[in-house]
C-alpha cells in the first residue's frame, strides 16, 4: 500500500467538490456576489483566492449550475450577482445524498477510533 501526499490531485477534486457544495448552498440561501461569497466562504474557514473564486463561479455558469443578473452600482462599477440555478440544485441534492453516507461512513470511524484509542490514552 503506497501513501500519497497530501497534495495528491484526489485532494484536489475532494477540496473543489466541497467548494462547489458550500457556493451551491450559500446561493440556495441567498443570491450573492463573489465578494459576498468570498467571505462567506472565508467564515467556514474556506481559503479561496477571489480570482480563483470567480473563475469557479464562471465554470459553475457554465455548466448551470448557476446564473449571473447584473445591477448598476451607484457608486461602484456595475457587478454581477449570482443565483442557484436547477441544474445547481439538482447538483446539490445529490451532493447531499453523498454526504449523508460520507458522514454515516466518518461517525462510525470516528466511534472506533474514540474507542480504540483516545478511550485507551
Amino acid at each position: 500500500m503506497t501513501v500519497r501526499p497530501l497534495h495528491d490531485t484526489d485532494d484536489d477534486a475532494l477540496l473543489a467538490h466541497l467548494l462547489t457544495a458550500c457556493v451551491l448552498l450559500l446561493l440556495y440561501e441567498t443570491p450573492a456576489t463573489s465578494v459576498e461569497l468570498h467571505d462567506a466562504l472565508m467564515a467556514l474557514r474556506l481559503h479561496e483566492d477571489p480570482a480563483v473564486l470567480q473563475f469557479r463561479l464562471e465554470a459553475m455558469e457554465d455548466c448551470g449550475l448557476v446564473y449571473a443578473t447584473w445591477q448598476p452600482g451607484a457608486t461602484t462599477p456595475e457587478r454581477h450577482t449570482f443565483h442557484i440555478d436547477e441544474g445547481g440544485m439538482q447538483w446539490l441534492q445529490m451532493a447531499t445524498d453523498e454526504l449523508r453516507s460520507t458522514n454515516g461512513f466518518l461517525g462510525s470511524f470516528v466511534a472506533r477510533y474514540e474507542e480504540r484509542f483516545v478511550a485507551s490514552a
